[in-house]
């Protein structure tokens, strides 16, 4: 199997100063919720989707919202399937983590 190198975090527009200075920090379930990639293919419809847009609003709430990418290196816990349903399932990951240290930060989009 193939070492992911990288993996993408949605965050709030008007916390990515807090972010890039503090890094990305676990919510109150003391998780932090990644992406394995920006965009699937539904099928059976034979679409493409980008990821982030759907769980932005679906699970978050949020009309805008930066990606964060995320160097591997700076995860330290044990990355394990994130529990939901959506046809994007596979994409979504979580880690019991308290904090991904700003050095780990390799891009915002």
């Amino acid at each position: 199997m193939k070492q992911q190198k990288t993996y993408y975090h949605i965050a709030p527009v008007e916390a990515i100063e807090t972010i890039k200075i503090e890094g990305v920090r676990c919510g109150a379930d003391k998780h932090i919720y990644l992406l394995t990639e920006l965009e699937a293919e539904l099928a059976p419809f034979d679409i493409t989707v980008r990821i982030a847009d759907l769980l932005a609003v679906s699970q978050l709430g949020l009309a805008e919202y930066v990606l964060i990418e995320i160097d591997a290196k700076g995860i330290t816990s044990q990355i394990k399937p994130d529990l939901v349903g959506e046809s994007t399932a596979a994409q979504q990951k979580r880690i019991r983590q308290n904090l991904i240290k700003p050095d780990y930060i390799i891009n915002t989009m």
